[in-house]
């Protein structure tokens, strides 16, 4: 077991450290935004991270190429050549749960 120094004569045994796996994560700065999670008309998650736009989806047809549990098909919205993949700010989806809107703050998007 790791000791812990508490002074120059004080010593207390702690037990092994605890080791957590990440599972899934949101995205850069999921803390404090809104309405940053929506449901698109096939029932798939939909969120963002930096440039890319996420649709998360359970896998019901699990095999051996897609053993997970989530499928994720991510999307650029500027895939062009001379793109600089803006970081996107917003996203709507269209109330027939349709059509996906994206915007970005950088003006050469």
């Amino acid at each position: 077991m790791p000791e812990i120094r508490l002074g120059k004569q004080k010593r207390r045994q702690v037990q092994e450290s605890i080791s957590l796996k990440l599972d899934k994560v949101l995205g850069r700065r999921a803390f404090d935004r809104r309405n940053n999670i929506k449901v698109d008309v096939k029932d798939r998650l939909v969120y963002f991270t930096g440039s890319l736009m996420i649709y998360m989806w359970p896998n019901q047809a699990k095999s051996q190429k897609h053993p997970e549990n989530w499928r994720q098909l991510f999307l650029r919205p500027d895939d062009t050549e001379k793109s600089v993949h803006p970081e996107i700010s917003c996203f709507q989806i269209s109330h027939d749960k349709r059509t996906l809107f994206v915007g970005t703050a950088q003006i050469q998007a």
